[in-house]
């Protein structure tokens, strides 16, 4: 299909040779800000049948199921069933598919994006974290669909089970090169694992967090019920959490931690936001609340540095350590914030987190657009940290490697 084509691209790949071949499941690996989505943008430019699932498309007041067909060259009963059995498995409720595009949420946007790329079958289908805005259903239907799909499929993507799942070969994106493993994450995990360190490279530094916490607190919130409109979104929620143990009143090595599931669209995120602010007007009970936001609060003009020296009155040097303590690369920390890849962005909001010394953590999808190295390191961190621990997430491996109990909003 495109092979043995060797390129440079923007001073993050160098030398590196690009091999796709037909029918092949390629993921595509690396830390964030390495090149990943640039890599992805390249072959959609480059490569004569390819298609990048975007994750910010133009929409218009056609409603959603209308926008995906006006995509399709050729139009059947089977093309229209496709469409509707597609979006259904990607969530869209039979109202949501009647909807004007325009009017969708910026996540659901994405799902329709998705939907249409997996629609129109191209011969090579590029997709950029395609499960950061899907709930566990959606997630594992997509893997199913996936899994069957017939033609070339290049993904990057920080969920393990889909990477072992789908994926027939792993490119590695790392120290500015492309290197192929053939097999799914797990075997390529076996295979770099074996690899002797090349002394005459420049390798990046293992990630480590390390959360400390200088009180500890406990959140209480009995029977709450939360309304935009007549019918509530949030209704009859009681949550506790504290670092004791709840029958004998003595210290736990760690606090308690919870993760908040449902359905999007449950009220999770906004759940989250109230248990926020509980905490701040409770303050000297909870302590200090670290939040790390499902989209990052910055000021996208201030560099990462100008950022924590303006917030905690930092100088240049200290600044810049925190930031190369959560694995931010030196050149991003005088670049401006809005020019951060989203996984740099959630890195430093961690280092803002990090350096609050919480009590609390409230933590909102924390593994979207984080690379899996990432992750591992942050599952760790939250592991010894002794504070409570809040999170909303679909990610079920994230939930089981850091011991929470589960809170499911359902819509009943």
């Amino acid at each position: 299909m495109y092979s043995n084509t060797k390129f440079c691209l923007d001073k993050l790949i160098v030398d590196s040779y690009l091999h796709i071949g037909p029918s092949k499941k390629y993921g595509l690996i690396g830390r964030n800000g390495t090149g990943k989505s640039t890599l992805l943008d390249f072959i959609s430019k480059n490569v004569n049948g390819s298609l990048l699932c975007e994750q910010d498309i133009l929409c218009n007041d056609d409603p959603a199921y209308t926008f995906i067909l006006k995509s399709c060259t050729e139009v059947d009963d089977s093309t229209e069933a496709h469409i509707k059995s597609t979006m259904h498995g990607l969530g869209f409720t039979h109202e949501q598919m009647l909807c004007p595009s325009s009017r969708l949420s910026g996540g659901w946007r994405v799902r329709l994006s998705l939907a249409r790329a997996l629609v129109l079958k191209p011969d090579l289908l590029l997709l950029d974290e395609p499960t950061n805005h899907l709930d566990y259903e959606a997630t594992q239907w997509l893997i199913g669909y996936l899994c069957k799909y017939k033609k070339t499929i290049i993904v990057v993507s920080h969920d393990i089970h889909l990477l072992d799942s789908v994926c027939t070969d792993i490119i590695h994106l790392y120290t500015q090169k492309l290197t192929y493993y053939k097999g799914n994450y797990t075997n390529f995990k076996r295979l770099f694992g074996m690899i002797k360190p090349n002394k005459n490279v420049v390798t990046p530094r293992p990630i480590k967090f390390k959360l400390s916490t200088t009180k500890i607190g406990k959140v209480f919130v009995d029977d709450l019920t939360f309304s935009w409109t007549a019918k509530p979104l949030i209704q009859n929620i009681s949550l506790f959490a504290c670092n004791k143990d709840r029958l004998t009143g003595e210290a736990n090595p760690t606090g308690d931690r919870i993760a908040i599931t449902g359905l999007n669209g449950s009220g999770k995120t906004t759940l989250l936001k109230l248990i926020y602010d509980y905490c701040h007007e409770n303050i000297s009970v909870v302590g200090t609340v670290g939040y790390l936001h499902q989209h990052t609060p910055f000021d996208y003009n201030l560099t990462p540095t100008e950022y924590l020296q303006q917030t905690y009155n930092l100088e240049l040097q200290p600044a810049r350590k925190i930031l190369g303590d959560v694995g931010l690369a030196s050149y991003t920390h005088l670049i401006k914030i809005g020019d951060l890849s989203g996984g740099q962005k959630t890195r430093l909001g961690i280092a803002d987190m990090i350096h609050k010394h919480p009590s609390v953590l409230l933590l909102d999808e924390p593994t979207n657009n984080l690379d899996i190295e990432t992750i591992e390191a942050l599952i760790e961190a939250i592991n010894k940290y002794e504070g409570v621990v809040i999170i909303v997430t679909h990610d079920y491996n994230f939930i089981h490697a850091t011991g929470c109990e589960i809170v499911a909003i359902d819509e009943e």
